[in-house]
């Protein structure tokens, strides 16, 4: 069988995001059964790629020439991130796997038609299986949950902490300076903290999207008059973010709109770090296995769950983490419900 892997999310696919990471694991893995091609859809690609590794990796346009490309390629199965909508453009079998919720979904560019039956979408959540069958009205034979994958180094934690005797509590905050990762909540609680009872770090992420360049150059102003916030050089690769995680009292994630998975959460609970996050989406997995839960918009309670982490330790079911979130096993339960 030949499949066909598209990344409609960030380009281009063969960089460090999330997304991208998740999907060139699924695609190696696969490939030691069957044929598989990478797609990155751009309408003007910066760097032309011909291979990711040793899997082949092709530009198209939109999605009418990816439906052409899949004919060409004689695709028996093509896999697309986050974009229902493009289903009923596509020749071939076809399924779409969702990582957002519907924000990510419903734009005027990628409309949502009714999905094909013929077509299967597969959640990496429980809370998104539940909202993608209610928005897009889907059967129960055509939605199924995986659980997605962690990268090796976040599998067993072999690095040496430094977190030192100091009273102070160091958090990593290895998010995207966006609103709705929580980043302004944030900066609000810090506020509230006296000076050196709390550092926060955090990396420098910034959106792909250029609508949210205005907010980010806000948050790095706001964290230059900040006691106890500062910017770090951002984290590259999955080993680099285990290894400086593992030199923190606890990781945040207080997302204040709903993740869809929230892989930096998982991340930190699998290395067994404490780990603060909202309740909202899959993050409640997140709180369910040892994440400590905020409401991060209640500004006096966010501020004091970040002072009193080392008096609310929760149990960390980091062994569950690391035996159910390995690429073999969402790699082979992703094959079985498509194939």
């Amino acid at each position: 069988m030949r499949i066909a892997f598209v990344s409609t999310e960030l380009l281009p696919i063969y960089g460090e995001g999330a997304l991208e990471r998740l999907v060139i694991g699924w695609a190696k893995f696969i490939k030691r059964k069957h044929d598989v091609v990478v797609v990155s859809i751009s309408s003007t690609p910066t760097k032309a790629v011909s291979k990711v590794g040793d899997l082949p990796h092709a530009y198209v346009k939109n999605y009418s020439d990816l439906s052409v490309l899949c004919q060409e390629l004689h695709v028996d199965l093509c896999i697309l991130n986050n974009r229902p909508g493009w289903l009923n453009s596509i020749s071939t079998k076809s399924a779409v796997i969702l990582h957002n919720f519907s924000s990510a979904w419903e734009l005027d560019q990628f409309p949502i038609d009714e999905i094909p039956t013929s077509s299967k979408v597969v959640t990496l959540s429980h809370s998104l299986y539940l909202h993608a069958k209610e928005v897009l009205s889907l059967q129960n034979e055509q939605i199924h949950h995986i659980y997605p994958y962690l990268a090796r180094p976040f599998l067993k934690n072999t690095f040496a902490t430094s977190k030192g005797s100091s009273k102070q509590l160091r958090y990593l905050f290895p998010n995207r300076l966006m609103y709705k990762k929580g980043v302004w909540a944030l900066l609000d609680a810090l506020d509230l903290i006296c000076n050196n009872e709390v550092q926060v770090d955090l990396t420098l992420n910034r959106s792909p999207s250029a609508k949210d360049r205005n907010f980010t150059q806000k948050v790095l102003t706001r964290i230059e008059t900040s006691p106890n916030a500062r910017v770090v050089p951002s984290l590259r690769t999955p080993l680099e973010v285990s290894r400086a995680m593992s030199r923190y009292d606890g990781v945040l994630m207080p997302s204040v709109e709903p993740e869809g998975f929230g892989l930096v959460a998982f991340e930190s609970l699998a290395l067994g770090i404490p780990t603060i996050t909202s309740n909202l989406g899959g993050l409640a997995h997140a709180a369910e296995l040892g994440a400590t839960t905020v409401d991060p918009l209640h500004t006096s309670k966010f501020a004091r769950t970040l002072l009193e982490l080392n008096r609310s330790t929760t149990y960390i079911n980091s062994d569950f983490i690391a035996e159910t979130f390995r690429v073999e096993r969402s790699a082979q339960d992703l094959l079985d419900r498509l194939l």
